[in-house]
């Protein structure tokens, strides 16, 4: 390399190298002023600073002959035992889990956290390290840190003798409160063990060891430069909500992720000269692009990423078609899309993205037709748990839909108010409507998959229940978004299924139905833990259940008697979620949990859809007030993504 040049002669090398190279403990050529190896691999060279180490030279204990005989004040002397018990540091396993995680998140840090009463790391800290530093190749500490830290023995360089008690007291005085330095790391190996500690938990509705985030991406990172720098790309936007110094690196990160991903799909145009890396190629542009899009609004939540979906849609299609290629010419054979579990992972991550996007761009009805293929889940294999779609991808699928319609609905009320309707128009509506048919059939028939039928997720702060609550909710959020646009398929239901009788008790309007709904997914919302890892993917439900809670007029019902009681309390009951003081209770829980998500995930895309229910509740409410005393025609809702739309509020809302 031209800027490199070899260390001279002059100056004494470190003996150890750069802190990468020892750590990965291969030897290094002390390149200045990066190393070789680090700069072939791409990665970001730490450097030769020697580790600072405890010196006892000139200790003020040093002088405790000249104050031998001192007494505490009270007249006891302090023993060796009394000062040690003093300043010892509670273990981790002390305290309670819930405050030792709230303490890592909060100064996102993993130094030192305990040690012995005589200042040295215990056992149990050394073996969790070395269990760490196992699990995760880029989640380590430094070793040479580490074994100087245990060469400092802090409390055991003082002489704690009797005769010594003043000297300890004088040192003491001086340097309270006790602290112990952090192992030294480049803002590299920082950012990567705050994706390992913070993003894979905030990132996936479960974090165990079979979330992929976790454990293959982990492994991905130490081989894939693409890879490496997407994931430190998201979790240095995700560190720099804390920290904004770390907003520069984070953009850094992310142009170099975009570099690779455009040479990794340029290698990919040659794949026919090649029968070796093809299928690991593709999947690595795929899980990139992925990455990449689903995350710009971590960046800048107007960053909407639509424009990497194109190209992993044309990936994805591409990387299911290689299943002719044999796993024996794959360097990784795990990325082959004949593995299950990870076909299952890609699938669902393309469809969750979907989702998402849906509601964000106009599209073909059609545009998500490649994945109906992924609907049917066969009854002879057991369900992956997805880190993003739980146990319902199929739900995704129809949610996608749902979100396709309610742009198109969109897009057909503005070309009406610009244009009069033709012939092409009322086709068009007939098309769409159609659309939001057979989508709808498509929701009611899908079923929750029961636990045999799904694998352990291996969370115990995510039972399997709480996937399943998500496939409940899911399954009516889709409802309602179709409901809602389309409030005519309520009607025409109801009065395909009058032919038993004439007789109409309480005849509930549209708008009466589809608040209950609405009050029925948040009430499934309700009984989930805010502890729980689903509270990643509940901002969608919340959303689209928040938004209808909107007080319509409608002509007053015609009643009728009738020999069945409860056909008359059904009725009543359901008008219930109509009432003013119940929707007004149901907004502010809606409020709470939104909060509650924007402080479980830290991301700046959650205020936005509070921002959003905001302006759609205040719109709602100034119609209502004028429509009391209008001629009595039937009032629309205020539909959330025309609000977005019109306010410039745009973002990922996953």
């Amino acid at each position: 390399m031209p800027d490199q040049r070899p260390v001279p002669r002059n100056r004494l090398k470190t003996r150890t190298g750069c802190q990468r190279c020892k750590q990965r403990r291969i030897k290094c050529d002390e390149t200045y002023p990066h190393c070789s190896q680090c700069t072939r691999r791409a990665f970001d060279c730490p450097g030769y600073k020697r580790p600072l180490k405890w010196s006892s030279k000139y200790e003020v204990a040093s002088s405790r002959n000249a104050t031998r005989g001192a007494s505490s004040p009270n007249g006891t002397s302090l023993t060796a035992e009394t000062a040690a018990d003093a300043f010892q540091i509670p273990s981790p396993s002390s305290l309670p889990r819930v405050y030792a995680m709230a303490n890592l998140d909060c100064h996102n840090s993993d130094g030192l956290q305990a040690t012995s009463p005589d200042g040295s790391l215990p056992v149990e800290t050394l073996a969790a390290m070395e269990r760490q530093d196992n699990s995760s190749p880029k989640n380590q500490h430094n070793i040479d840190s580490i074994s100087t830290l245990l060469d400092m023995e802090v409390l055991g360089q003082f002489n704690l003798e009797p005769e010594s008690e003043t000297g300890w007291l004088e040192w003491a005085d001086l340097s309270l409160p006790l602290s112990i330095p952090q192992p030294l790391e480049d803002q590299g190996t920082g950012i990567s063990r705050h994706y390992f500690v913070q993003v894979c938990r905030i990132n996936s509705c479960f974090d165990s060891d079979t979330n992929f985030f976790r454990v293959e991406l982990g492994n991905l990172m130490a081989s894939s430069p693409l890879i490496y720098h997407c994931v430190l790309s998201m979790s240095a936007a995700h560190l720099a909500v804390l920290k904004s110094s770390i907003i520069p690196s984070a953009r850094d990160y992310r142009t170099k992720a975009l570099s690779y991903l455009q040479s990794d799909i340029s290698s990919l145009r040659d794949a026919n000269k090649r029968r070796g890396p093809v299928l690991d190629g593709a999947a690595e542009a795929l899980l990139g692009s992925v990455l990449i899009g689903m995350t710009d609004a971590w960046h800048n939540p107007s960053f909407l990423g639509t424009t990497h979906l194109h190209g992993a849609r044309v990936l994805f299609k591409r990387w299911l078609s290689n299943t002719q290629y044999d796993k024996g010419h794959l360097n990784t054979p795990s990325l082959t899309p004949s593995s299950s579990r990870l076909r299952s992972f890609m699938t669902g991550i393309m469809v969750y993205w979907e989702a998402m996007a849906s509601f964000l761009i106009n599209q073909p009805l059609d545009a998500t037709a490649y994945l109906d293929a992924f609907c049917d889940q066969p009854s002879s294999t057991k369900l992956h748990p997805n880190p993003w779609t739980g146990i319902c991808t199929p739900l995704f699928v129809y949610l996608a839909r749902a979100g396709t319609l309610a742009r198109q609905r969109l897009l057909f009320k503005q070309l009406s108010i610009m244009t009069s309707r033709g012939v092409a128009g009322n086709q068009l509506k007939a098309d769409v409507l159609e659309s939001a048919r057979d989508t709808e059939r498509a929701l009611l028939s899908y079923q929750v998959p029961s636990q045999d039928m799904v694998e352990d997720a291996a969370d115990p702060l995510t039972p399997l229940a709480d996937l399943q609550a998500v496939a409940r909710i899911y399954r009516l959020t889709g409802l309602l978004e179709v409901y809602r646009n389309f409030p005519e398929l309520l009607d025409s239901s109801s009065k395909g299924s009058r032919g038993i009788s004439e007789m109409e008790i309480h005849r509930l309007s549209s708008s009466e139905k589809i608040a209950a709904m609405a009050v029925s997914t948040l009430t499934l919302i309700s009984g989930i833990s805010q502890t729980s890892g689903v509270n990643c993917l509940l901002s969608i439900p919340l959303i689209v259940a928040g938004s209808t809670l909107q007080s319509t007029y409608d002509a007053p019902r015609r009643q009728a008697s009738s020999n069945s009681s409860w056909d008359t309390l059904s009725a009543e009951i359901i008008s219930i979620s109509s009432h003013d003081s119940v929707q007004l209770h149901w907004r502010d829980f809606v409020r709470t949990r939104l909060d509650a998500v924007r402080g479980y995930v830290g991301l700046a895309s959650v205020s936005r859809a509070r921002e959003i229910l905001d302006k759609v509740w205040a719109r709602s409410d100034i119609q209502s007030a004028v429509g009391v005393s209008s001629t009595g025609a039937p009032q629309q809702f205020v539909q959330w993504t025309e609000v977005m739309v019109e306010e410039k509020l745009e973002t990922v809302l996953g």
